[in-house]
């Protein structure tokens, strides 16, 4: 966290001279700012218990490159208002059970875009996260939370289905055409997980 305290794309820019650094930069800084703050705090059983009334991610402050910020901060004001990339969402880690799992290594510039895609990836491959039973969609809680991001970023559209969901849309290109096949049905209706806030233990799996 002491580089994290001191150094930032705002305190130093030349140090981040690409989108792709400073967007890794911030997931890092978001990423290592939970974690920290559940080892500070453990034993906790969920990050909810840290500080009452969501504290934990509103009040909570940290020194990032000389600045000082809460986790919303970072996630909203930084991460997703600068960069507007959902698949972010697949990446930071907010320390829950129903978040994605923390990678275990920092993320880079140069390899961000390939671990986006990853991330994305196993976040379709897993059922906690994605799930098809039926006609309907179970998508992670984090999807609604921020659906607004998927939508502005759909990626495929239906011209047999022009009203399909944008949330089912998103997803379409990283699918195997049967379950593209079932995304593409005009029945097909979105449900969400219960969001789990118990403290992360995921391991994170494989993706070729």
């Amino acid at each position: 966290m002491d580089s994290i305290a001191n150094v930032s794309p705002v305190s130093h820019p030349k140090r981040f001279s690409s989108p792709t650094e400073q967007l890794a930069y911030w997931i890092n800084a978001y990423n290592a700012s939970v974690l920290t703050g559940i080892t500070d705090a453990y034993p906790v059983s969920s990050v909810k218990d840290i500080r009452l009334f969501n504290g934990f991610f509103n009040r909570q402050k940290w020194t990032v490159g000389g600045q000082e910020l809460t986790l919303n901060n970072i996630e909203n004001d930084i991460i997703r208002t600068q960069f507007n990339d959902p698949r972010v969402h697949f990446v930071l880690n907010c320390g829950a059970m129903s978040c994605p799992p923390l990678e275990n290594r920092a993320f880079t510039g140069r390899s961000l875009e390939k671990r986006l895609e990853k991330a994305l990836k196993r976040f379709i491959s897993n059922e906690h996260f994605f799930t098809l039973s039926g006609n309907q969609l179970y998508l992670s809680k984090i999807i609604d939370w921020y659906r607004n991001d998927f939508a502005t970023k759909n990626r495929f559209t239906n011209p047999n289905n022009p009203d399909m969901d944008p949330l089912i849309s998103y997803f379409i290109p990283y699918v195997s055409q049967p379950v593209e096949d079932r995304l593409r049905s005009p029945t097909l209706k979105v449900q969400f997980h219960e969001y789990d806030w118990s403290l992360n233990s995921q391991p994170i799996p494989s993706v070729s």
